[in-house]
């Protein structure tokens, strides 16, 4: 994975990043990691997958992508 080009971001990504700074939270993943999140959810289709929020979604956002 060339970790300095992202190819696509999560349609819901947008507006949760975007009320994430609203609120000022610094702390959510960033993009390579919302980057890997989503390879390693889209490795096993179908499969079951629990995250525990926290912070704002900004993860969640990428791990729901279906690729």
């Amino acid at each position: 994975m060339d970790d300095a080009v992202v190819d696509g971001f999560p349609r819901s990504w947008v507006d949760v990043t975007g009320e994430t700074a609203a609120i000022g939270f610094t702390r959510a993943s960033e993009t390579r990691t919302g980057a890997m999140l989503a390879t390693l959810a889209a490795s096993n289709p179908g499969g079951r997958m629990l995250e525990v929020g926290t912070g704002t979604g900004v993860a969640t956002s990428w791990q729901a992508v279906r690729r």
